[in-house]
């Protein structure tokens, strides 16, 4: 959708992260929002392969080195990816490869039937906000329309 079309439709807007680029907001009067995602746990000790299906997967393989995570192999898929049961055997084979076990985002774990989840561990994270936000109130008509839906 086009950035005009969104903003007609927004109740507010949140950026996610640091952005080089200058952010055009097309004169929208609407309050805006700063969030950053924080890992809120770090993995236990071991070896690790990772695996995200989200837009920007260096990113969380980035997280995971700089949170000191002995990580031995990546791979990214497509954000929004559906697994299936050969993706996860080949994620599963790399990981014994290297004596490892397999890390994902949580976006990712969440989404996998739970047949799926066995031996994998997720990155918790939270979202924090450059300032005060009534998150409940912001999102008050999405999370009706989810219980009516």
């Amino acid at each position: 959708e086009t950035v005009t079309d969104g903003l007609a439709r927004a109740d507010a807007i949140i950026v996610m992260g640091e952005s080089g680029e200058p952010l055009v907001l097309h004169d929208a009067e609407l309050p805006l929002y700063r969030g950053k995602i924080t890992p809120t746990d770090t993995p236990a000790a071991g070896r690790f392969v990772a695996f995200a299906g989200i837009g920007r997967p260096e990113k969380f393989f980035d997280t995971l080195t700089e949170l000191g995570v002995d990580l031995r192999d990546s791979v990214p898929f497509p954000d929004h990816h559906t697994y299936s049961g050969p993706d996860l055997k080949y994620l599963r084979r790399l990981a014994k490869d290297h004596g490892a076990r397999l890390i994902t985002t949580e976006k990712d774990y969440v989404r996998l039937p739970d047949a799926m989840r066995e031996d994998l561990v997720y990155l918790p994270i939270e979202v924090q906000f450059d300032r005060e936000t009534d998150l409940d109130n912001l999102l008050a008509d999405v999370i009706k329309a989810k219980r009516h839906g």
